[in-house]
């Protein structure tokens, strides 16, 4: 369809930062056919370009197109947080963890638990270190984890 075309091309010119024209391409599908991806790679170019007032109304248009996109939920939650505002990015990055999208789940619990651990929830920020830690497969999280806790990691290999 041409909705799916002027996506198609949308991505090819953000993925060579011609983000004017990706800009332009998304907001054309999304008005022949709506899809909350568009939406939230539209908001993700405006971002890259500094607009970021814009960007979270197109990510809450895209959640509106379909809540169950967990990109756009995650890109508000990274916005808060990038702004050093974590009691705001929690609600949105929990939102993301429970919903479907290209992000990486493993990214909405880590940066979940980084914003817990900002407003000094170490459990909490443990919590979600140590599920995207069971969704990645690797440590890296825990271990953090485990050293905001005050445990060290040796004793989590020993466990």
């Amino acid at each position: 369809s041409l909705a799916d075309d002027l996506f198609r091309m949308g991505r090819l010119l953000h993925s060579v930062k011609v983000l004017p024209m990706a800009i332009e391409h998304y907001g054309t599908s999304f008005q022949a056919a709506p899809s909350a991806e568009a939406a939230t790679l539209l908001g993700l170019a405006l971002d890259q370009l500094g607009e970021s007032e814009t960007a979270l109304a197109w990510w809450r248009n895209a959640i509106e197109t379909d809540e169950t996109y967990a990109d756009a939920w995650m890109h508000i939650g990274r916005t808060y947080f990038e702004a050093n505002d974590p009691r705001q990015s929690i609600p949105w990055l929990a939102a993301a963890t429970l919903r479907e999208g290209a992000i990486d789940e493993s990214d909405a619990w880590y940066l979940l638990g980084m914003a817990h651990e900002r407003q000094g929830r170490n459990t909490a920020a443990f919590l979600c270190s140590d599920l995207a830690s069971g969704i990645t497969g690797e440590i890296t999280y825990v271990d953090g984890g485990f050293n905001t806790v005050g445990i060290s990691p040796s004793f989590a290999e020993e466990s």
